[in-house]
Formats: structure tokens, C-alpha cells, sequence
């Protein structure tokens, strides 16, 4: 296993565990391993390939990555991530910016500042979040457009950020009182701008219309 691996003597049991008790958590896992290599899902003509040597090199690091587990993905949630991390069962995890506050629930205070962050390997993470959709048709546009001041001011998306969420703006990241309690947020801003999104081919009246930048 991993510490026996990277330093004899070592007993502890797993160096990382992968996320997969829901399936679009496990999806993403091995998504953002495929674009690291230079894969995805898709071909230029927008159809879905899997076959091609940067997939297969994709598919090998997350069938490694699971050799440093001591629990079957599809049976490891969230939660659980972050209590084998906290109690100190695995040396290493992965994880949203959204959820990352679950470190600090499950870690002693004594240790967090003792704990390294770094962008993930291949510097290639998925742009996941909520949509919030207007109806074109609304008559209340004045207070949908109060509602987004609000929703994205300064003061708000500190209360956010308390609050286990992540905003969409960048003042939390830049501020002194939440870095020392959530010491990643020096990542945030640089992993949102190296970060990539799903996008999907659609089907138009007479073909299948592939994305701008296919995944």
C-alpha cells in the first residue's frame, strides 16, 4: 500500500481514498484524470470515444490511484472521505472547493496548520456548481437584479464561505481572517481559472451539433 510503498516501516493502511459513494462524484473523478492526459469523452465531430491512448493512460491512473485505497469506491461517500482524512487513516485526498470545509470539522485545530494544499495533479479540475435560471418572460426584473447585488456582495460571500459554500466572486479569497481558517482559498482563484467545464454536444434539427470545445 502507500506508506509502505514511499517509506518502509510505515503501517498505516492507504495513502488516499477515492470518492464514489454517489456516481457524479465518481464520474468526475475519473474525468478530470482524462483531461490531464489530454482525453475526454468526445471526439472533434462531437461522438463518443473512449478508446484512444490518452483515455487508456486516464483509465491507468485511477486503477493505480485505487491500489493506495483500503475501500472500494462505489462503497466510500463524502463524509467518509473526510473522516479517514481527519482521523489520519489516509494521508491524502482530493476534493471541491464547496465541501473543503469539512477538513476543518474533522481535523483537530492543532493539526489544520499543519495540513499541505496544492492544486490537483494535472491541473486540470472540473467547474462544477448550481444555475440559477431567469424566465425571459419575467415581469420582476428589478428585483431579480437586486436579488444578484446581493447575492454576490462583498458581505455576503463571507457569510457563504462560513457557511460551508463557495462563492462565485473573490473577495473570500484575499481575505486574512478566512485564509487562516480556510487555508486553500489562496488556491481558489487560480484553480477556477485552470478549471474546465462539461460541455455537450446537442442535438440541432438535421445533426448532432458538437461543443466549441469538446470533453
Amino acid at each position: 500500500m502507500f506508506y509502505p510503498k514511499i517509506q518502509p516501516g510505515f503501517t498505516h493502511p492507504a495513502g488516499t481514498a477515492i470518492e464514489g459513494g454517489l456516481t457524479e462524484d465518481l464520474t468526475l473523478e475519473i474525468l478530470v484524470r482524462l483531461w490531464s492526459f489530454g482525453g475526454g469523452l468526445l471526439d472533434e465531430n462531437g461522438k463518443l470515444t473512449l478508446n484512444t491512448p490518452q483515455n487508456i493512460r486516464g483509465f491507468q491512473s485511477i486503477l493505480e490511484t485505487a491500489s493506495y485505497t483500503c475501500q472500494n469506491a462505489t462503497e466510500t461517500s463524502r463524509d467518509k472521505v473526510f473522516q479517514d482524512f481527519g482521523n489520519g487513516k489516509i494521508a491524502m485526498m482530493i476534493s471541491f472547493s464547496e465541501y473543503a470545509s469539512k477538513i476543518r470539522d474533522e481535523t483537530h485545530s492543532d493539526i489544520i496548520t499543519k495540513i499541505g494544499y496544492s492544486q490537483m495533479p494535472g491541473r486540470m479540475p472540473a467547474n462544477v456548481g448550481w444555475n440559477l435560471g431567469v424566465n425571459p418572460r419575467t415581469e420582476k426584473m428589478e428585483a431579480i437584479e437586486k436579488f444578484f447585488d446581493w447575492c454576490s456582495g462583498r458581505q455576503n460571500s463571507y457569510y457563504m464561505t462560513i457557511l460551508s459554500g463557495q462563492s462565485a466572486v473573490v473577495y473570500p479569497h484575499k481575505n486574512h481572517e478566512l485564509i487562516k481558517l480556510y487555508p486553500w482559498l489562496t488556491l481558489s482563484e487560480s484553480g477556477q481559472k485552470s478549471s474546465r467545464s462539461r460541455i455537450y454536444p446537442y442535438r440541432g434539427k438535421q445533426k448532432l451539433v458538437k461543443p466549441e470545445r469538446s470533453n
